[in-house]
Order: C-alpha cells, then sequence, then structure tokens
C-alpha cells in the first residue's frame, strides 16, 4: 500500500452560548491532560474504501435560562450547523471521499438522551487508516479553574445538566483510532456569551475544488484553536453565527480561493485579534488561541511485502523523495513498547544517504543486513525523515517517544519547513 500524505486538524472554536456554573464532568470523562499525539498514516488517499466520516451535534432547542436571546441562540446553533453541513459536502464532492454523515440535535439533546446518543454515535464508527473524520458540536459549553487543557466541556445533554463530554476525550478516542486525518470542531464557550454580530464569511472569487485536496489531502500536522484565550468570552450574534467561526471560515475560503493554498495563511487571518464593537462583559477584543503543527510530505512510503508481518519475517522500505528538493534521509521504528530505534544509517549501511529528488530507495540497501520483526506482537510505526541538512542524531537519546512529541522535537532542533515527517503503520502477530 502506497503511503502519502497525513493531517489531523483539531478545531474547537469556542463562541457560542455558556452557563453561569460550570459543571464538574463524571469520572469518565474527565481529563486535565493534553491530548495524546495521534497515529500519523500515510496510507494513499486515492483507496475506494476511503471515508468521511462526520457526526454534527447541534443543540437548536437551546435551553437558555435568558428568555429573551433564547431565539437568537438557536438561529446561532442552526446557521452553525448549516455550515458545517455543506463544509463537509464540499470536502466529499471534491475529495472523493464517500461520505458518512451522522447529525445529533434537537430533541435528542436532551437529559437522559445526549450523552448516550452522542457515545453510540461515534462507537458505530469503523475507521481505517486512509479515512478522515470530523467531529463537530455547537451548544453550550464550560470549563473549570483547574482545568489545564484549553478545551471546554460540552453541554450534550442541554445547558447546566450534570452529563457532560469532555473535549479531550474526543480528541484521545480519535486519536487512538488512527483516521489519516481528523478534526475536533468545538463551538462552544466557557462562559456567558453577549450577543454580537460576526463578519460575512463570503469574499470574492470562485474556489478552486482542487485546494480542497491539497489543503486536506496533502498535508499532515495538527491544528487547535480556540475562540480566546484562556480566560477570556468569546462572542457570536443570532443567525450570523460566532465571530470565530466566520473568521476561520472566512480565512479557509480565501486559501481555498488561491492559486497556492498555505495553511499559515489560514492559521495567521483565524487568528487575528477580534475588535468588539462595544465593551462586551468587561472585554473590548477576543483573542483566538492557536497552536498548529502542519507540514507536506516529501517522502513517499511503502512497507514490504505489507503492513502485516508474522514474527521472523523480514520487512523492506522503499521510499520515494517526491519532492524536487535533495535532503538527508534517517529511518526509525518505533515499536508496540514505545522504544524509538535507528533502522537507517546503520553500522551495516551507507554512512550518508541524500535522495535527489525523485528518487527511490529500498531499504535494506544492500544485501549485507535484514529487518527481522521480533517477538514483540502488536502496532509499530516506521518513520521516514527527510532533512534539509544532515545533522547527527542519536535516537536512543531522543526524550520522546510519540509523533507529536518527534515533531515539536523536531522542529526545536532544525526549525520548522528543514525537515519533513512520513509515517507508515505496521502489525506484528
Amino acid at each position: 500500500m502506497l503511503n502519502k500524505y497525513s493531517f489531523f486538524l483539531s478545531l474547537s472554536l469556542l463562541f457560542l452560548g455558556c452557563t453561569q456554573n460550570p459543571v464538574t464532568p463524571t469520572n469518565d470523562e474527565s481529563s486535565d491532560s493534553f491530548p495524546r499525539a495521534p497515529f500519523i498514516s500515510n496510507t494513499a488517499n486515492d483507496s475506494p474504501t476511503a471515508t468521511l466520516h462526520a457526526l454534527l451535534i447541534s443543540d437548536t432547542l437551546d435551553n437558555s435560562p435568558e428568555e429573551d436571546k433564547k431565539e437568537l441562540v438557536r438561529k446561532g446553533f442552526e446557521q452553525d450547523l448549516k455550515q458545517m453541513e455543506e463544509l463537509v459536502d464540499d470536502i466529499s464532492t471534491h475529495t472523493g471521499l464517500r461520505k458518512n454523515l451522522a447529525i445529533i440535535k434537537g430533541e435528542t439533546l436532551k437529559k437522559g438522551k445526549g450523552h448516550q446518543a452522542v457515545t453510540q454515535a461515534m462507537d458505530s464508527w469503523n475507521i481505517h487508516p486512509e479515512d478522515i473524520v470530523i467531529f463537530y458540536y455547537s451548544g453550550h459549553g464550560a470549563r473549570r479553574d483547574d482545568k489545564i487543557s484549553p478545551w471546554p466541556f460540552l453541554y450534550v445533554e442541554g445547558n447546566g445538566q450534570p452529563k457532560v463530554l469532555d473535549t479531550d476525550s474526543v480528541i484521545n478516542r480519535l486519536s487512538n483510532q488512527s483516521p489519516k486525518f481528523f478534526a475536533v470542531i468545538i463551538d462552544a464557550c466557557n462562559q456567558n456569551v453577549p450577543a454580537s454580530k460576526t463578519p460575512d464569511i463570503k469574499g470574492p472569487g470562485n474556489i478552486i475544488n482542487d485546494n480542497y485536496s491539497r489543503l486536506f489531502l496533502e498535508h499532515r500536522g495538527y491544528f487547535i484553536a480556540s475562540a480566546s484565550q484562556p480566560g477570556e468570552y468569546a462572542f457570536s450574534a443570532g443567525e450570523n453565527g460566532g465571530k470565530f467561526t466566520g473568521q476561520f471560515l472566512g480565512s479557509l475560503q480565501e486559501q481555498l480561493r488561491s492559486s497556492n493554498p498555505d495553511w499559515t495563511i489560514v492559521k495567521g487571518g483565524a487568528g487575528k485579534t477580534i475588535v468588539l464593537s462595544e465593551n462586551e462583559a468587561g472585554q473590548s477584543s477576543q483573542t483566538p488561541y492557536i497552536d498548529s503543527v502542519i507540514y507536506t510530505g516529501k517522502l513517499e512510503m511503502e512497507l514490504l511485502p505489507s503492513q502485516q508481518f508474522k514474527v521472523g519475517e523480514n520487512m523492506k522500505i522503499s521510499i520515494k523523495n517526491q519532492s524536487t528538493e535533495k535532503g538527508y534521509l534517517l529511518v526509525w521504528d518505533l515499536g508496540s513498547q514505545k522504544k524509538l530505534t535507528a533502522i537507517f544509517p546503520n553500522q551495516y549501511s551507507k554512512s550518508d544517504l541524500f535522495l535527489d529528488g525523485g528518487q527511490t530507495v529500498t531499504i535494506p540497501e544492500t544485501d549485507s543486513y535484514d529487518l527481522p520483526m521480533d517477538d514483540l506482537l502488536g502496532t509499530g510505526y516506521i518513520i521516514a525523515i527527510w532533512l534539509k541538512n544532515k545533522i547527527e542524531l542519536n535516537s536512543s537519546a531522543i526524550p520522546v517517544t510519540t509523533l507529536m512529541g518527534l515533531q515539536k522535537y523536531f522542529d526545536q532542533q532544525v526549525g520548522a519547513g528543514n525537515w519533513s515527517m512520513t509515517v507508515s503503520n505496521y502489525e506484528v502477530h
């Protein structure tokens, strides 16, 4: 199976509807740690089985305590849901991914129903490594003062109900299920949110359909965003939806119209400080909080004879530099026991290997050594790294054992843009 690119997108657009008193989550949802790194799949995106799984949740029968604002808030939830349905349709249409869409709204998000409905919908997903997943929530949310993670608790059973869903648990669930790309988009707030006007997300020019693939299929990494800094309110206005939703979608659509779409520009546009027309809830502005690591893959990788191995069976790795830029190659194994081991270069291989643009190499590149599968059963990952310049690295000295940790490590060591990582999973049974 030919391996290409992956992208992990986690958006938390916190803007609409909150509660006076944050409610402590039940034990099964409590999470004060940041989400774990996802498995970064690189399976070819032209597989006929590739599916876009989308779960859209919206509190369209809002039970806000302020009667004069209920209709305004409901219209905002309905508009957000409409825009997300359109985005899912567009992604499916222009990438060729088969759509598996589920919508939970209205009466289903009631006490005794909502949490179970959301959990069952996620349990029903049969996710493959080449699939894409979008989880979207538009409703009320809150946080505790002692919560370390910036992501909110979601009131999936109505405003102020004690049975909540932790956004971190959703991100961790999807990380463990290992799709090629996933988005967690949360339109909720940590505090009370006064109504406010949102910018128009429409812009001049026509969307270039190929840009959906260029942005969503030809990148990997993650994009995590909150509508406001911790401790800030976030704002929305009725049928126009949320201020940050409008700003994010406007920035995204601008790049969908561009001849050279770039996630860095999406981030810049989405992250601009939002100036409020009047001082609302003691704030004159709203500043989005965004953390992202996004790359375009430079290497294609294929594990031979397949990604399934028996103990003692030999693996071969075919790697192609699909860019035009020459780069230094490193190949590592992250086994089922989370131990990072250098595969290439090694004591039996060529000491250095610079791949020219378009060049393909198979490892082992000589008959002087093999890559046998050990007796540690389970899932492991082969990590191929392209470096613009050679650096001396000892894999055993790298203090990280997750893919997201490796991304941050190389950003710090060599700088973003000076390296690229491609990952493929394998099973030993």
